[in-house]
């Protein structure tokens, strides 16, 4: 969408899967695309072209989920993935593979400015946080729950299940849980936090208030994905439903 039209890109021009769970921008500009089939693929000059060594992903993905993409100088390629193997999986230009599993724990990675995260099945009670291990008793015990992050001034918030965290760098701390899974957190230029939960519609948080939740009934019973805020102030949600 260039602010007029929108372009549609699908499995005829080349994209992996018709089913894509998000988008990340790497350093040379080009948008790739995280997949229901585990499969990459990436948007450059106008192209989508197939990641190639997706045939190395797919027996790591085949059971899990993709939660979030990092490319770094090198075009080293590393996907964090969630529910029946949470690891970080790095691909190297040359096509080498490194996997670091993470067994029964939630976990977060900072990469430069890439946020890597993700979950093993059953996590009990394990976090690990940039390395740190961190041992909570508030992480929902069902798999298959969704995970989603966001970088909000000098901390990071992460959501798991229904339960949203906080981590300030020394400690982890619960600010908010929700009546229903968190599938989405977004932050408006005015540094107000939403989190959208799934049927459950938003919160907002003024300025990060998790002490002031405001509930907007406007999309109350729909699960929101997404908010994105153009460059005239207006606001845009993504949901499942419509």
């Amino acid at each position: 969408y260039d602010g007029f039209e929108f372009q549609r890109f699908g499995v005829e021009n080349g994209l992996s899967d018709p089913v894509v769970f998000g988008f990340y921008e790497d350093y040379k500009g080009r948008i790739w695309f995280r997949t229901f089939s585990g499969r990459l693929s990436y948007l450059d000059n106008g192209q989508i072209i197939t990641y190639r060594y997706n045939h190395l992903l797919l027996p790591i993905t085949a059971q899990s989920i993709i939660t979030a993409i990092s490319v770094d100088s090198a075009d080293q390629v590393t996907i964090s993935t969630a529910r029946y193997n949470g690891s970080l999986v790095t691909i190297s230009g040359e096509g080498a593979v490194t996997v670091k599993r993470f067994d029964e724990a939630v976990f977060y990675e900072q990469r430069g400015n890439d946020a890597l995260f993700g979950y093993d099945i059953n996590p009990r009670t394990k976090f690990i946080f940039n390395g740190k291990e961190f041992t909570q008793e508030i992480f929902n015990k069902r798999p298959n729950e969704y995970i989603t992050s966001l970088t909000w001034k000098d901390k990071t918030l992460l959501a798991y299940g229904s339960v949203l965290l906080e981590f300030d760098g020394t400690a982890v701390r619960e600010v908010y849980r929700s009546p229903a899974s968190i599938v989405s957190l977004c932050k408006d230029k005015q540094d107000n936090i939403w989190v959208g939960s799934q049927r459950n519609g938003v919160v907002r948080f003024p300025q990060g208030d998790f002490n002031s939740p405001v509930s907007e009934d406007f999309l109350k019973s729909y699960s929101v994905t997404g908010i994105f805020e153009d460059r005239e102030k207006g606001l845009w949600f993504s949901t499942i439903e419509k």
